[in-house]
Protein backbone atom coordinates (compact mmCIF):
# COMPACT_ATOMS: atom_id res chain seq x y z
CA UNK A 1 0.00 0.00 0.00
CA UNK A 2 2.90 2.39 0.89
CA UNK A 3 3.94 1.59 -2.15
CA UNK A 4 1.98 2.43 -4.10
CA UNK A 5 1.27 5.67 -2.70
CA UNK A 6 4.72 6.95 -3.13
CA UNK A 7 4.61 5.58 -6.30
CA UNK A 8 2.06 7.66 -7.23
CA UNK A 9 3.05 10.85 -5.97
CA UNK A 10 5.99 10.31 -7.90
CA UNK A 11 4.41 10.32 -10.91
CA UNK A 12 2.39 13.54 -9.40
CA UNK A 13 5.55 15.11 -9.08
CA UNK A 14 6.95 14.20 -12.64
CA UNK A 15 3.85 15.68 -14.06
CA UNK A 16 4.35 18.79 -12.35
CA UNK A 17 8.05 19.17 -13.27
CA UNK A 18 6.78 18.75 -16.83
CA UNK A 19 3.90 21.36 -16.82
CA UNK A 20 5.28 23.60 -14.40
CA UNK A 21 9.40 23.00 -14.82
CA UNK A 22 12.15 22.39 -12.69
CA UNK A 23 12.74 19.46 -11.14
CA UNK A 24 10.83 16.37 -10.11
CA UNK A 25 12.04 16.64 -6.48
CA UNK A 26 11.13 20.05 -6.05
CA UNK A 27 7.38 18.86 -6.12
CA UNK A 28 7.22 15.44 -3.78
CA UNK A 29 5.99 17.35 -0.65
CA UNK A 30 2.77 18.44 -2.39
CA UNK A 31 2.47 15.23 -4.44
CA UNK A 32 2.87 13.34 -1.58
CA UNK A 33 -0.21 14.79 -0.11
CA UNK A 34 -2.24 14.54 -3.06
CA UNK A 35 -1.50 11.09 -3.59
CA UNK A 36 -2.34 10.10 0.30
CA UNK A 37 -5.80 12.22 -0.63
CA UNK A 38 -6.41 10.43 -3.29
CA UNK A 39 -6.10 7.06 -1.39
CA UNK A 40 -8.28 7.62 1.32
CA UNK A 41 -10.85 8.75 -1.19
CA UNK A 42 -10.44 5.39 -2.79
CA UNK A 43 -10.79 3.98 0.83
CA UNK A 44 -14.12 5.69 1.03
CA UNK A 45 -15.56 4.51 -1.92
CA UNK A 46 -14.71 0.92 -0.98
CA UNK A 47 -16.59 1.59 2.04
CA UNK A 48 -19.85 3.29 0.87
CA UNK A 49 -19.92 0.59 -2.26
CA UNK A 50 -19.46 -2.24 0.57
CA UNK A 51 -22.26 -0.89 2.73
CA UNK A 52 -24.54 -0.32 0.02
CA UNK A 53 -23.88 -3.77 -1.24
CA UNK A 54 -25.11 -4.93 2.36
CA UNK A 55 -28.24 -3.42 2.16
CA UNK A 56 -28.39 -4.85 -1.05
CA UNK A 57 -27.76 -8.13 0.31
CA UNK A 58 -30.33 -8.26 3.24
CA UNK A 59 -33.12 -6.85 0.99
CA UNK A 60 -32.32 -9.87 -1.50
CA UNK A 61 -32.22 -12.43 1.73
CA UNK A 62 -36.03 -10.99 2.95
CA UNK A 63 -37.41 -10.22 -0.49
CA UNK A 64 -36.38 -14.17 -0.74
CA UNK A 65 -37.91 -15.68 2.09
CA UNK A 66 -41.06 -13.41 1.51
CA UNK A 67 -41.33 -15.31 -1.60
CA UNK A 68 -41.15 -18.44 0.25
CA UNK A 69 -43.84 -17.26 2.54
CA UNK A 70 -41.33 -16.43 5.82
CA UNK A 71 -41.76 -13.59 8.04
CA UNK A 72 -38.98 -11.16 8.54
CA UNK A 73 -39.24 -11.79 12.14
CA UNK A 74 -37.68 -15.62 11.32
CA UNK A 75 -34.94 -16.16 13.48
CA UNK A 76 -32.30 -16.71 10.80
CA UNK A 77 -33.74 -13.30 9.13
CA UNK A 78 -32.52 -11.37 12.43
CA UNK A 79 -29.30 -13.41 12.13
CA UNK A 80 -28.16 -12.37 8.60
CA UNK A 81 -29.67 -8.69 9.58
CA UNK A 82 -27.23 -8.72 13.24
CA UNK A 83 -24.73 -10.03 10.93
CA UNK A 84 -25.03 -6.75 8.21
CA UNK A 85 -25.42 -4.43 11.08
CA UNK A 86 -22.13 -5.75 12.65
CA UNK A 87 -20.64 -5.28 9.42
CA UNK A 88 -21.52 -1.70 8.31
CA UNK A 89 -20.56 -0.53 11.92
CA UNK A 90 -17.03 -1.90 12.00
CA UNK A 91 -17.12 -0.30 8.39
CA UNK A 92 -17.76 2.72 9.45
CA UNK A 93 -15.42 2.45 12.28
CA UNK A 94 -12.76 1.93 10.07
CA UNK A 95 -10.18 4.23 9.41
CA UNK A 96 -7.81 4.65 6.57
CA UNK A 97 -4.87 2.57 7.71
CA UNK A 98 -3.49 -0.78 6.57
CA UNK A 99 -4.73 -2.73 9.03
CA UNK A 100 -8.56 -1.33 8.12
CA UNK A 101 -7.89 -1.68 4.98
CA UNK A 102 -7.43 -5.20 5.36
CA UNK A 103 -10.51 -5.67 7.43
CA UNK A 104 -12.64 -3.69 4.24
CA UNK A 105 -11.52 -6.82 2.24
CA UNK A 106 -12.48 -9.30 4.88
CA UNK A 107 -15.93 -7.20 4.82
CA UNK A 108 -16.10 -8.16 1.10
CA UNK A 109 -15.22 -11.70 0.91
CA UNK A 110 -17.93 -12.10 3.85
CA UNK A 111 -20.46 -10.04 2.01
CA UNK A 112 -19.68 -12.36 -1.31
CA UNK A 113 -20.30 -15.72 1.60
CA UNK A 114 -23.51 -13.99 2.18
CA UNK A 115 -24.65 -13.36 -1.07
CA UNK A 116 -24.09 -16.54 -2.44
CA UNK A 117 -26.51 -17.85 0.85
CA UNK A 118 -28.96 -15.44 -0.26
CA UNK A 119 -29.10 -17.33 -3.49
CA UNK A 120 -29.10 -20.68 -2.50
CA UNK A 121 -31.16 -19.76 0.64
CA UNK A 122 -32.99 -22.67 2.12
CA UNK A 123 -35.18 -21.91 5.03
CA UNK A 124 -37.40 -24.24 7.37
CA UNK A 125 -40.90 -23.03 8.69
Amino acid sequence: MKKQIMIRAWEIAKAAATKLGGKSFQYIGEAMKRAWMEFKKGIKNMQTKLQDKIDGTIAEIIEIATQKGIDESHSQIQKYKDYAIKMKAMLKSSDDRNENLNKIFEHSNQLKRLEILAKTIGFKG
